[in-house]
């Protein structure tokens, strides 16, 4: 027994984008579908034994007052998206320069290979693509 709510919400939210840390503004929908349950009985006023309630139920105050507050900001938590991004295809900053690389070119690194296998690179015979003894 209790008042199911369900609805809508709506909300636009600020965050930065995980690659390149720029400011995005997102638009956020998402619909909710809670049940709230009473604290009092309604006919006599008297306590309902909190057992009863499962851990984490939304409750109807002793006032008979509806607050869905905190149900709509758990709602809106639950449907953030877990790593923004300003666009899909955002190149994000550089771990070397820290450049932004959706503003400017970055030239670090621009063989392509991680410097910590060098060594092992020298070892490869000069068939291997791109590689050649005495670089």
């Amino acid at each position: 027994m209790g008042i199911w709510v369900l609805g809508r919400l709506t909300a636009e939210v600020s965050a930065e984008c995980s690659r390149c840390l720029t400011h995005v503004e997102e638009p956020l929908d998402t619909e909710i579908s809670e049940q709230f349950y009473p604290t009092v009985e309604i006919s006599n006023g008297t306590a309902i034994a909190t057992p009863l309630l499962e851990d984490g139920a939304f409750r109807i105050d002793a006032t008979n007052e509806l607050d869905v507050r905190e149900a709509f900001r758990q709602n809106l938590i639950t449907s953030l998206p877990m790593k923004p991004l300003c666009t899909p295809e955002c190149a994000g900053i550089c771990p070397d320069c820290g450049v932004n690389r959706n503003e400017s070119k970055c030239h670090c690194g621009e063989d392509g290979r991680d410097p910590r296998w060098a060594r092992l690179i020298e070892l490869l015979p000069s068939t291997d693509i791109g590689v050649e003894r005495g670089q």
